[in-house]
């Protein structure tokens, strides 16, 4: 049984209610985030750096900017922060993944960070 389906006090729960989840540790959580942006969710969404300009490019077409200039994998990170955590006051603030993309999206822009050197 994998931890995220393990349940406080066993099967059923105390009462034989519903079921309580284990919460998961920050390591772990990190750990899901590097699972997240591993070689092979690169496969199925492609590089991070790349397809960050790419958004760009068809945010400032569908902006109708015209602007085809690349902006840097940081400001593009900042944009989709700034998506989820609207998402977050919006939305389903207890949506775990949409904490777990800005995770995601700042390790990418650290690692843009070590490429600049």
């Amino acid at each position: 049984m994998s931890q995220a389906a393990q349940t406080a006090g066993g099967a059923g729960g105390a009462g034989g209610g519903g079921t309580i989840p284990i919460k998961k540790t920050r390591r772990e959580l990190a750990e899901k985030v590097g699972e997240m942006i591993s070689s092979d969710r690169n496969e199925t969404h492609g590089d991070p750096h790349v397809q960050f300009h790419c958004a760009q490019r068809l945010k400032d077409v569908l902006n109708m900017k015209g602007k085809l200039e690349r902006r840097s994998s940081h400001v593009e990170a900042t944009d989709w922060i700034c998506t989820k955590l609207s998402r977050i006051r919006h939305g389903n603030a207890n949506e775990i993944d949409h904490w777990l993309d800005i995770a995601g999206y700042a390790l990418i822009a650290a690692e843009a960070c070590q490429e600049k050197g």
